[in-house]
């Protein structure tokens, strides 16, 4: 194992409306753990569990998805030769046959943006299915400027839903809008928008948000938790800014839990860098390990990091 730096978690934030009572464990104790993967061109890791303490990793780099191998539960990653995918934002789903199938914003100029699907036999070599999974919106619409950052989970009652950025029109000052919403599908092919907003900047408890983005969600026994990032302004991101978590007992209805990881302690003041603000962490993703959670997360300018959260 590497060597762990103690990072307490923040204080828990007023609760929003919405379902889900008791506190996760995630809104415990979290400790940072050195880098994982160096290169900062690296990011938006997707993470399959192999099984026997074996993960394949599946990242964005230089406009293509490529994947690299774990053999010690995600303490250190070995990248892959080759592309996977010509394709950005990747997200994967473990199929009933054991396929995969992963998820992703397509590089075809003709796609306009879209998402498209391709599956594997091996998580090595992927083939495309026919098809757009989902497009950006009509001009004017939340999500008429991009879908990216994907996320897809299988739900309860089965089908998928697929969580994703929606980029849209200027709001408040900003180029771009940016929040968290989502898409139903049946059979994980033909997906349909899902009325409203998962998460947004502006809205209690994170009220003090300029842009929230990159879902990963997952199921656990009461329901489905999200992990996105905030970002804020300068003079108050130490205390806000940072990877926090939400629970929702439908998928649909989140509530803000509290801020699980927060701006780099080593950064003693946070300015912006080429890719975002200096430590924020982001593009979170969660993994289980033994003794306990281990999430990874980008930082720019500086590589993809983890942290490890211990369980009883």
């Amino acid at each position: 194992m590497r060597c762990r730096i103690l990072l307490l978690a923040a204080a828990i934030v007023p609760a929003a409306s919405g379902a889900v009572g008791a506190a996760p464990p995630e809104l415990g104790t979290w400790t940072r753990e050195p880098v994982v993967l160096s290169d900062v061109a690296v990011n938006n890791p997707d993470i399959v569990a192999l099984g026997g303490g074996q993960f394949r990793m599946y990242f964005m780099r230089s406009g293509q998805i490529e994947s690299a191998f774990s053999a010690d539960e995600g303490d250190n990653f070995g990248v892959e030769v080759g592309i996977r995918v010509d394709g950005q934002h990747p997200a994967l789903v473990v199929l009933p046959d054991g396929r995969l199938r992963m998820y992703f914003v397509s590089n075809d100029v003709a796609d306009d943006g879209a998402i498209r699907s391709a599956l594997s036999d091996d998580g090595l070599t992927f083939v495309q299915e026919p098809g757009i999974r989902l497009r950006p919106g009509d001009k004017g619409t939340i999500d008429s400027r991009g879908v990216i950052h994907l996320c897809v989970v299988k739900l309860k009652g089965g089908g998928y839903r697929m969580y994703y950025d929606a980029v849209g029109p200027s709001q408040g000052g900003s180029p771009n809008w940016r929040g968290i919403v989502s898409a139903t599908s049946e059979d994980g092919l033909r997906f349909r928008k899902d009325d409203g907003v998962r998460i947004k900047a502006g809205r209690d408890p994170i009220g003090f948000a300029n842009m929230v983005w990159s879902p990963f969600v997952e199921r656990y026994p009461r329901g489905y938790k999200l992990y996105f990032s905030v970002e804020t302004d300068l003079d108050v991101a130490k205390a806000r800014a940072g990877i926090y978590l939400a629970t929702s007992d439908d998928g649909l209805g989140f509530r803000v839990r509290d801020r699980i990881l927060g701006i780099d302690p080593a950064v003693t003041a946070p300015t912006y860098v080429d890719g975002g603000m200096q430590g924020l962490p982001q593009d979170a993703f969660v993994i289980d390990v033994t003794g306990g959670r281990r999430i990874f997360y980008w930082q720019a300018q500086e590589g993809t990091f983890s942290a490890f959260l211990a369980l009883a």
